[in-house]
């Protein structure tokens, strides 16, 4: 799976993910500056020489994969951050932005540790395969499930199996 090398930047007010280019992109970029998509990371564009950088404000949010290092998974929490990740998938879609340039995968899922609400990075770049993401995503989820939470149990399991055997 291919994906984008970042880097990151604190200021004194906001924090950044970024990811660097040659290439500017193209409509899928501009909507993306042009406009607040719910559930995706606000985007601002830095050209430095002709070499731009993708910049995704990450203030006050951690990635799951980090929020979970050390903690298992419940039904709640995981039903919080499945039904987040859907709807930002539908907002995606409905701005026209190609499911590929979704990073679905926990070192790139962005959260409020307090109330999980998701903001996924939608990179225009993207040569990434979404359905592999998922197929990442399930096994995430599969290795930090509450294993004493049987409901947390069975939409892990159920979710991998959706995924296996349908999405890919």
């Amino acid at each position: 799976m291919n994906y984008p090398e970042v880097s990151y930047r604190r200021g004194l007010e906001h924090n950044y993910i970024v990811i660097k280019s040659d290439n500017l992109g193209d409509f899928q970029t501009r909507m993306l500056l042009e406009n607040d998509i719910p559930g995706l990371l606000k985007l601002q564009i830095k050209n430095n020489n002709n070499e731009y950088e993708y910049c995704y404000e990450i203030s006050s949010l951690q990635p799951i994969s980090r929020i979970y290092e050390h903690r298992e998974i419940g039904y709640q929490n995981l039903t919080v951050i499945l039904r987040n990740i859907s709807e930002a998938v539908k907002s995606a879609r409905q701005y026209l932005l190609d499911n590929d340039g979704l990073l679905i995968i926990p070192e790139f899922i962005y959260a409020d540790v307090e109330s999980l609400s998701i903001k996924l990075i939608h990179y225009p770049l993207s040569s990434s395969n979404v359905k592999e993401s998922y197929k990442l995503l399930a096994e995430f989820f599969l290795d930090r499930i509450d294993h004493q939470d049987n409901r947390a149990v069975m939409l892990a399991y159920d979710l991998f199996k959706i995924i296996k055997f349908y999405l890919l």
